[in-house]
């Protein structure tokens, strides 16, 4: 198994670890973990570059973000699926690795969660 850096791991209603491997500088690894399995995810730098671009220094929630692709609010963006409840996770995913890098904090609100995207990069984020 290639060498993998572990940036954080994020609690939402099960436990994120997010992951860097080292040899595949465009891509972060999204491990969910539930009581009885663990599943592996792939998200593109890319879209985690673009996704913090367009929504920072906003409180943003999934289905607000999915409403902003869907009108095409967010140029760049590139989520592989085609269904909306696939794309909930794929931008799930993002907001995941977000708040792994410190530019993002997630919050429960209601039913669901509430992310805070922060105004500024942190400065250790950037050489990543």
């Amino acid at each position: 198994m290639p060498e993998r850096v572990r940036l954080g791991l994020v609690t939402l209603r099960n436990e994120h670890e997010v992951l860097k491997p080292v040899d595949l500088p465009g891509i972060y690894i999204v491990k969910h973990y539930s009581k009885r399995q663990s599943f592996e995810d792939v998200v593109q730098a890319s879209n985690v570059q673009k996704l913090y671009e367009a929504v920072r220094g906003r409180v943003i929630t999934i289905d607000g973000v999915l409403d902003e692709v869907e009108r095409g609010a967010i140029k760049g963006l590139r989520l592989t699926s085609y269904t909306s409840w696939k794309k909930r996770y794929e931008i799930e995913n993002i907001l995941i690795v977000l708040c792994a890098l410190g530019l993002a904090t997630a919050e429960k609100q209601g039913r669901g969660f509430a992310f805070w995207v922060h105004q500024k990069e942190a400065a250790a984020t950037k050489q990543r």
